[in-house]
């Protein structure tokens, strides 16, 4: 089951994008978050984690001992039932202005 709900429409005041925004260039970032939690058994969450291209590009041994421990903590997380995993997208919006 994927719930998506959003979560809020605001500037990110702790974001400093001066550094790398040219603001006589670009209007001022408009910023909207995004949260969806994603339902998972034991055996998904650990099919989650395998699916993960640094998962996939570790050896053999240690992949298997990596995916023994999630499915350890899996199993205790969910205890045989369902565990939601949340997910934020943050998105940074802005116009290109005329050039002055």
């Amino acid at each position: 089951m994927l719930c998506a709900q959003q979560h809020r429409t605001e500037t990110h005041p702790e974001e400093n994008l001066d550094t790398v925004l040219d603001r006589r260039w670009f209007s001022a970032p408009q910023w909207r978050d995004f949260r969806h939690v994603q339902r998972l058994s034991a055996a998904g969450l650990v099919d989650l984690v395998a699916s993960r291209s640094y998962v996939i590009a570790m050896a053999k041994p240690e992949r298997g001992q990596l995916l023994a421990r999630v499915r350890k903590v899996a199993e205790a997380a969910t205890r045989g039932g369902m565990v939601d995993l949340p997910y934020l997208a943050m998105t940074l919006r802005t116009e290109r202005l005329d050039a002055r």
